[in-house]
C-alpha cells in the first residue's frame, strides 16, 4: 500500500514537471512573440508614416517643391525613431527643374536663391546642408528634385538625395508601379546609404495622374533596431537575430557585425568569433569577395548558425515551436524560436541557452526529488518499526533453516524462564547444537591430521614427480649436448679440410701474382726505353723547328729590304729610265730575289724532314700506346690475382674464429655433460628418500580412518 502511494507520488511528480516543462517552453515562445510584436509596431508606424506622406505628396503638393520639403522634414522632426527621409521627382516630372537648377546656381553665385524667379526647392535660407553647393550642382541633373533629410545627434540637414540608378529605394517602387502594386510599401534590404548609415527604407511610389514622377521614403537607423532587440531580451542569456526571408541579416545581438550580410557567408571560427576575412563592402552591402575567399578553408570554419538561418529561412521550422542544439565552440546547449515580421516579410529568431529557460524548472524538480527522499525515508523508518514485532519468530525459523542446512554456528538467543514457544524451539536447538558441535570437533580435529598427511603426501608425490621431471631432462639434455658435440667435431674437421683449400689456393696465387709482376716489370722497361726514343724524335723536331723560324726571319728581312728597293726603283724611273742607280736598284732586288729562294729551298727541306720525323714519332707513339694498353692489361691481370689471393687470406681469418668457437662450444657442452651426471646421482639419491616417507605417511593415513570410523560408529542411524 504505502509503495503504491509512493510509486503514484512519483508519478504525478513526474507528470508535474513534464507540464512544468511545456510551460517554460511556451513562455519561450510567448517572450519571442512579444518581442516581435514591438518589432511589427516599428515597422507599422514607418509603413503608416510613408503612405500618410505619399497621400499628401500626390494629392496636395505634387509640383509644390519647397512646400514637400518642408512637410517631409516637419515628420522627421516628430518621428525620432527614424534616421532620415527623402522625396524625390522623376528628371522634370512637374516641369520646374530649369527653375531649380537657376536657385542653385544663385546660391552658387553668392545671390538670393530666388532672384529672377528661381525656386528655392530645398529652402536653403531655413535649413542648413552639409554638402558645398558645388556638389549640389553636379548631383542635381540640372536641377532634378532631389531632397534628402538626414538626422545628425540632434540636427537635421538637407542634403542631394544620392543613388536612384542603383539603390532599392528607387528602383523598387520604380519596378513595383511597372507590376501594379504601387500602393505597396518597399522595405529594403539593409544597406548602407551613401557609406554612412547602415539602414532599412521604408519606400513607395509617388503616382500622379496615373504615370510614375517619383518616391518618398523614409529611414531606419540598424543600430535603433540593434538597440531594441538588446532592450527586448526575455533573458540576459538572449541572443536575437533578425533575418529577411530572401536570407540577409538586419541585425544580430549575437554577430553585430554581420548586419547586411548573407545567411551563407555566416561562418564561425573554432572559438566562437565571426569571421568576415573573405568579406568587403560592395556599395553599402557586406559581400563575399572571391579572390579573399579562395584563400580560406570553409571545411575549417564552423557553419551552425548560417545551417540554422537557411532552414528558417527555407520554412523547415515551426514559429510556434521549440527547438534546441548545440554550439560546440561554447559547449552549451540552447532553445530556439522564430516569428514572422509583417509588414517586413523578416523573421526574428531568439537563442537561449537551455539552462536559462529551465532554471525555475530545475528548482522544482529539486523541490520535487527532495520531497520523494523524505517519503522513501519514511517508508524504510516504518518497516523497520514494523520488524521489530516479527523479529523474535522470523530469528528462531531463520536459526532452525540454518541448521537444517548444517551451520551449527549461529547464536540462540533465548530466555531460560520464558515459556514461549519459539524460546522453547531456539532452547531444543541449542542443545542438539552443543552435542553435534563437540562431535564435529573430534571429527574435524581427525580430518586435520588426515588432511596433513594427505597433504604431506601430495607434496612428497609431486616432490618425486619432479625428481623423475628433472631426471628424464637431464639424460635428454646429455644425449643433445652428445648430439652437438657429434655436429661440431663435424664442422671442425670441415674447417680443417677449408682451410688446407684457402692455403694452397692462396700459395698458388702468390706464385701466378709474383710471374706477372715478373711480366710488369719488363714490360715497364721496353715503355721506357720507347719513352726515351720518342723523346730523341721530339728534340729533333725543336731544332728543325728553330731552323724554319730562322728562315723565316731572314724571309722577312728581304721582304723589307726588297719593298723598300721597289719603292727607289720606282723613284728613279720617274726620273729617267735609264739611270745607273735605277740599274743598281735593279741588281739588288735580283739577288734578294736570288736569296729569298735559297731560303725557300731550306724550308721546304726542312718541313720534309720535320714530316719524316713525324711520321716516325707516330710510328713510335702507336707502338708505345700498344705497349702501354699491354702492360695496363697485365698490370690488372696482376692486381686481379693479388686481390684473389687477399681475399682467400681474408678468408681464413673467419675459418680460424669459427674454428675457435666450436673448439669453445665443445668445451661447454663438455661442462654441462658433467654437471648433468652429478645431478643425476643426486637425483637417484632423493628418489630413495622420498620413496621411505611415502610409506610411512600411508601407516598414518590409516590409523587415521580407523580412528575416524570408531567415532562414528558411536551414532545409531536409520537403515
Amino acid at each position: 500500500m504505502l509503495i503504491s502511494i509512493l510509486a503514484i507520488s512519483v508519478y504525478n511528480s513526474l507528470n508535474s514537471i513534464s507540464v512544468m516543462r511545456n510551460f517554460a517552453n511556451e513562455g519561450f515562445v510567448a517572450d519571442t512573440l512579444l518581442a516581435s510584436k514591438s518589432l511589427v509596431k516599428a515597422n507599422t508606424e514607418s509603413d503608416v508614416l510613408v503612405s500618410t506622406a505619399a497621400d499628401s505628396l500626390e494629392s496636395h503638393l505634387f509640383g509644390q517643391r519647397k512646400l514637400s520639403a518642408k512637410y517631409m522634414k516637419n515628420l522627421l522632426e516628430k518621428h525620432r525613431s527614424h534616421i532620415g527621409c527623402s522625396v524625390s521627382y522623376e528628371p522634370n516630372a512637374d516641369g520646374k527643374d530649369f527653375m531649380t537648377f537657376q536657385s542653385l546656381k544663385n546660391v552658387q553665385a553668392n545671390q538670393h536663391p530666388e532672384r529672377a524667379g528661381a525656386i528655392d526647392a530645398y529652402n536653403f535660407a531655413e535649413n542648413k546642408s552639409q554638402t558645398p553647393i558645388n556638389t549640389w550642382v553636379e548631383n542635381t541633373e540640372k536641377g532634378r528634385f532631389l531632397c534628402y533629410f538626414e538626422r545628425v545627434l540632434n540636427n537635421i540637414f538637407v542634403e542631394p538625395l544620392v543613388g536612384t540608378e542603383y539603390y532599392e529605394y528607387y528602383i523598387g517602387v520604380k519596378k513595383n508601379f511597372a507590376e501594379n502594386k504601387s500602393t505597396e510599401t518597399l522595405i529594403t534590404e539593409p544597406y548602407v546609404y551613401n557609406n554612412k548609415t547602415l539602414m532599412v527604407e521604408f519606400a513607395k511610389a509617388l503616382v500622379f495622374e496615373g504615370r510614375f514622377v517619383g518616391e518618398v521614403a523614409f529611414d531606419r537607423d540598424l543600430g535603433y533596431i540593434h538597440s531594441m532587440l538588446n532592450s527586448l531580451k526575455s533573458y540576459p542569456e538572449s541572443e536575437f537575430f533578425l533575418i529577411t526571408k530572401s536570407g540577409k541579416i538586419i541585425s544580430s545581438t549575437r554577430f553585430p557585425d554581420a548586419a547586411s550580410l548573407s545567411i551563407d557567408d555566416l561562418f564561425m571560427d573554432s572559438q566562437g568569433e565571426f569571421v568576415k576575412s573573405f568579406l568587403e563592402d560592395k556599395k553599402g552591402k557586406l559581400l563575399r569577395n572571391s579572390e579573399k575567399a579562395a584563400h580560406v578553408d570553409f571545411a575549417k570554419l564552423n557553419p551552425l548558425y548560417r545551417d540554422i538561418l537557411r532552414n528558417i529561412t527555407n520554412d523547415s521550422y515551426e514559429s510556434d515551436k521549440t527547438l534546441t542544439f548545440n554550439d560546440n565552440t561554447k559547449n552549451t546547449n540552447y532553445a530556439l524560436t522564430c516569428t514572422p515580421i509583417n509588414p517586413g516579410n523578416w523573421i526574428l529568431v531568439q537563442i537561449v541557452p537551455e539552462s536559462a529557460i529551465y532554471m525555475n524548472l530545475n528548482r522544482a524538480t529539486a523541490n520535487i526529488a527532495i520531497e520523494i527522499g523524505v517519503a522513501i525515508l519514511l517508508l524504510i523508518l516504518l518497516f523497520l518499526f514494523a520488524g521489530l514485532f516479527t523479529k523474535k519468530i522470523k530469528f528462531a525459523m531463520e536459526t532452525t533453516e540454518e541448521f537444517a542446512h548444517g551451520n551449527l554456528t549461529c547464536e540462540t538467543q533465548f530466555v531460560p524462564q520464558s515459556s514461549d514457544e519459539s524460546n522453547k524451539l531456539l532452547n531444543a536447538i541449542h542443545l542438539l547444537s552443543v552435542i553435534f558441535c563437540k562431535m564435529l570437533n573430534e571429527i574435524k580435529k581427525s580430518g586435520d591430521k588426515l588432511s596433513d598427511y594427505a597433504t604431506n603426501t601430495n607434496s612428497t608425490a609431486k616432490e618425486y614427480e619432479n625428481v623423475v621431471k628433472n631426471f628424464d631432462s637431464a639424460t635428454s639434455e646429455i644425449v643433445q649436448l652428445i648430439e652437438h658435440l657429434k655436429i661440431n667435431s663435424k664442422n671442425a674437421y670441415e674447417t680443417l679440410v677449408s682451410l688446407l683449400s684457402v692455403s694452397f689456393d692462396a700459395e698458388s696465387l702468390s706464385q701466378n701474382g709474383k710471374a706477372q709482376l715478373s711480366q710488369t716489370q719488363k714490360s715497364m722497361q721496353v715503355l721506357s726505353e720507347k719513352t726515351q726514343s720518342i723523346a730523341r724524335r721530339f728534340s729533333l723536331i725543336e731544332e728543325r723547328i728553330k731552323g724554319i723560324t730562322n728562315a723565316m726571319e731572314a724571309l722577312k728581312s728581304i721582304s723589307s729590304e726588297s719593298a723598300l728597293l721597289g719603292v727607289n726603283a720606282s723613284i728613279e724611273a720617274g726620273k729617267y729610265s735609264s739611270n745607273s742607280a735605277f740599274k743598281k736598284i735593279a741588281e739588288n732586288i735580283a739577288s734578294l730575289s736570288e736569296q729569298t729562294s735559297i731560303q725557300t729551298k731550306e724550308i721546304s727541306l726542312t718541313v720534309n724532314d720535320l714530316r719524316s720525323i713525324a711520321e716516325d714519332g707516330n710510328t713510335d707513339l702507336n707502338e708505345f700506346s700498344n705497349d702501354i694498353n699491354s702492360s695496363k692489361e697485365e698490370l690488372s691481370l696482376t692486381i686481379r690475382n693479388l686481390d684473389s689471393s687477399m681475399k682467400n687470406i681474408e678468408n681464413v681469418f673467419p675459418v680460424l674464429n669459427k674454428m675457435q668457437d666450436d673448439m669453445s662450444e665443445q668445451n661447454l657442452y663438455v661442462t654441462r655433460i658433467q654437471d648433468s651426471v652429478v645431478f643425476l646421482n643426486k637425483s637417484a639419491k632423493k628418489s630413495a628418500t622420498l620413496l621411505r616417507q611415502i610409506d610411512t605417511m600411508r601407516e598414518t593415513l590409516n590409523a587415521t580412518i580407523h580412528n575416524i570410523r570408531s567415532e562414528l560408529s558411536k551414532f545409531k542411524t536409520r537403515e
